[in-house]
């Protein structure tokens, strides 16, 4: 749960010793002798020209700017963030109680995939009938999305069976009767190779997802291209049900989905 609402908030907690704010106000001709913490964040924010960027960027260390987002979004990974990410992010998601003197110039650091990353959960490439070909678990789930989950596994079969009555799915939102606004999506593609059966004849790749973007689905696309090129032939005339033959395109996966994987 975010604890801090604002800029402010984040400045007199306790992740900011008052040295700093000392150093800062000195550093922006202020003098902070008896001052307390709140008074010293009010005229640093409200009476100096610091840039928001900058006083953050003095504050903290890189390491510090990373528990603080750990702090504010637990669920979030920042393993790839840069520090002037995530004071991108930070400014982007807690405003100012007040009016500054200056606008912050800090669009570049900005980018808003990274501040609600999408994140893959698992892969499955999968026969019309239901069977799963090759399965790739991308990264844990958490405590709380585990029975939506297992009930999108268990409900993947009954999902393609509805593929060979009506127009093909791209997407589904999941959610259960807990947990009505959910983070997780099913994603749907479909290979190019016709394959012996009546009425949907292709390989499906499914991904489950906390959001959908355009960049993922390409991924999905040409996961399935790809799949199709090297192991096509295990599926003429039809499939010996065998599993095994795909374990190598976990390299696959490495390949295409680097940006998205956790070692």
């Amino acid at each position: 749960m975010v604890k801090f609402k604002t800029i402010d908030d984040l400045l007199n907690s306790d992740f900011v010793i008052l040295e700093k704010l000392e150093k800062l106000l000195k550093i922006a001709d202020k003098n902070p002798e008896n001052m307390n913490k709140e008074q010293m964040v009010e005229i640093l924010l409200y009476d100096t020209v610091l840039g928001l960027d900058e006083i953050l960027n003095i504050l903290f260390t890189e390491f510090e700017l990373r528990e603080i987002w750990k702090y504010i979004e637990p669920r979030s990974n920042n393993f790839n963030y840069k520090k002037s990410n995530i004071i991108g992010i930070l400014i982007k998601i807690l405003p100012t109680k007040g009016q500054r003197k200056i606008e912050t110039v800090i669009e570049e650091a900005i980018d808003e995939d990274m501040i609600f990353r999408p994140l893959i959960y698992y892969l499955f490439i999968m026969m019309p009938d239901g069977r799963a070909v090759f399965t790739f678990n991308f990264r844990p789930i958490e405590i709380g999305d585990l029975t939506m989950f297992t009930s999108a596994l268990n409900g993947i079969s009954i999902l393609l069976e509805e593929l060979t009555k009506r127009d093909r799915i791209e997407n589904i939102e999941l959610s259960t009767k807990e947990q009505k606004d959910t983070e997780l999506e099913l994603m749907f593609e479909y290979g190019e190779l016709e394959l012996n059966y009546s009425l949907n004849k292709n390989l499906i790749g499914i991904l489950i997802v906390n959001k959908e973007t355009e960049k993922i689905r390409q991924a999905l696309k040409d996961f399935i291209s790809e799949f199709e090129k090297k192991y096509g032939n295990h599926f003429l005339p039809e499939w010996n049900g065998r599993i095994s033959d795909f374990y190598s395109a976990k390299h696959l996966v490495y390949k295409i989905f680097s940006n998205y994987l956790e070692f």
